[in-house]
């Protein structure tokens, strides 16, 4: 679906349950639009791929080289991280590792919610 025929239906969706709204005695049509938050609006996780080049356990941060260029990612206590298939923690990863990164940008960090690890 093109992206003109996508905000033309996200249009028509929003009109009919204003239209909705304001027929069933909910208040104006214009109602329905006040609820609309677009800075909770979900982010698809990303993933990436390459090779670990930096560990920093006390930062709670990877840092994966793909290509020429390094993205360092944060982690968490509920980070998932396997290594060969097993539940890991972010100190035991190495450099040299092949790492693929599940995550989610929040602002300019890069918030890792799994790594999974396979041994060197």
């Amino acid at each position: 679906m093109r992206s003109s025929h996508r905000t033309q239906l996200a249009g028509l969706l929003l009109a009919a349950g204003a239209l909705a709204g304001a027929a069933s005695g909910g208040g104006t049509a214009f109602a329905a639009t006040k609820t609309h938050h677009p800075a909770t609006k979900k982010v698809a996780p990303a993933h990436v791929s390459g090779v670990i080049s930096a560990v920093d356990a006390k930062a709670d941060t990877l840092t994966v080289k793909v290509g020429k260029a390094s993205d360092v990612f944060k982690t968490t206590a509920s980070t998932a991280i396997l290594l060969a298939g097993k539940k890991s923690t972010l100190a035991e990863l190495k450099k040299g590792e092949h790492a693929v990164v599940v995550y989610t940008k929040s602002g300019t960090v890069l918030d890792a919610s799994r790594i999974v690890v396979a041994k060197a």
